[in-house]
């Protein structure tokens, strides 16, 4: 004799009342905490709805037996038909071709001229190689020494890359200078008689251009040191005459390079 179906899971029986072994019982109770119970029912229709552009679904619905089939259409079909390697490239609907990028086989380096270049070319693997070329000595890298402008290159220095310093000097009876801060010094209005001393920070070659200025009085005489080989202008300048002397240290004095003071 078939038993009964057990009730609803929900539904409480005491265990005398039970037609059915106690172990069915708890699978029964069991099956409502997970909401897997499922009876009867029968299945007489299966069809499958393609997602869109791409795929095609045929042999639904099944009512009996039979193969529902996913096939490949539109893009994907098209792209499924290329062979052989490289990159896919759409060039209408539903049309694809491959494109081939092409293969490197050897790649070189050129750089300019203050530089050197190691490993060019690499034909397989590799590692390219830049460094500083040598140079000759006392060049510069510098634009063109003059004309029109072009690409920096190394080249001697010319005077013009150079530009003169200027230090200004308040008028003083007895002046210092100081030969680093300033090729060409520029002394303040003579209001009496000037003496230039030894400068500090002598270095051989380097060079000072002295500038003065007579004031409104005039007359006012300049005396060097011991240390300035030079010849001075016979007289003193007159009033708001200005004159200026060059000179180059040759190690141990300074020498007068150009004419003597001369007023104007």
């Amino acid at each position: 004799m078939a038993l009964p179906l057990p009730p609803p899971p929900h539904v409480s029986v005491p265990v005398t009342e039970r037609p059915w072994p106690d172990w069915l019982y708890q699978v029964w109770r069991a099956l409502e905490d997970q909401a897997i119970l499922a009876l009867g029912g029968t299945v007489v229709s299966v069809d499958v709805t393609a997602p869109g552009a791409g795929l095609a679904a045929s042999g639904g619905p099944v009512t009996v037996s039979g193969t529902i089939t996913l096939a490949l259409e539109n893009d994907l079909a098209a792209l499924e038909a290329l062979s052989g390697t490289g990159f896919a490239k759409r060039t209408g609907v539903d049309t694809w071709t491959l494109e081939n990028p092409g293969t490197v086989t050897s790649v070189a380096l050129t750089a300019p001229a203050e530089f050197a270049v190691a490993g060019s070319p690499v034909t397989t693997s590799g590692t390219l190689a830049v460094t500083k070329a040598n140079q000759t000595a006392n060049t510069v890298w510098a634009g063109p020494a003059s004309g029109a402008a072009a690409q920096p290159a190394f080249r001697a220095l010319v005077a013009k890359d150079v530009p003169i310093s200027t230090q200004s000097l308040a008028y003083a009876a007895s002046l210092t200078i100081d030969a680093s801060a300033g090729e060409r010094v520029v002394i303040g209005t003579l209001t009496g008689n000037i003496t230039i001393n030894a400068p500090t920070n002598a270095a051989t070659g380097r060079m000072l251009t002295l500038c003065f200025t007579q004031d409104a009085t005039g007359l006012r005489t300049v005396t060097y040191n011991s240390v300035f080989k030079t010849t001075l202008a016979p007289g003193s300048g007159t009033a708001n005459q200005k004159a200026s002397q060059s000179f180059c240290y040759d190690g141990a004095n300074w020498v007068q390079t150009g004419g003597s003071l001369t007023w104007f």
